[in-house]
């Protein structure tokens, strides 16, 4: 039986912003979303690894390439 926790967070400076994040660990797993795109979940093995993921997704939604 896994145990489910659900958590905010606050990810490392994203160009001059900080943004606001949710996220869980699930078994083993990290699984989470930006505060303001909450359809782009993302995961990683560690939390570390998922904060990486979110500044990517960030970036690429920021490029103009993602319309």
């Amino acid at each position: 039986m896994s145990h489910h926790a659900q958590y905010e967070g606050v990810s490392r400076r994203i160009t001059t912003e900080r943004k606001k994040y949710v996220f869980r660990k699930d078994d083993d797993m990290w699984h989470g979303y930006l505060d303001e795109y909450p359809d782009y979940m993302t995961q990683g093995k560690t939390l570390e690894e998922l904060k990486e993921n979110l500044i990517d997704i960030f970036n690429e939604l920021n490029s103009g390439i993602i319309l």
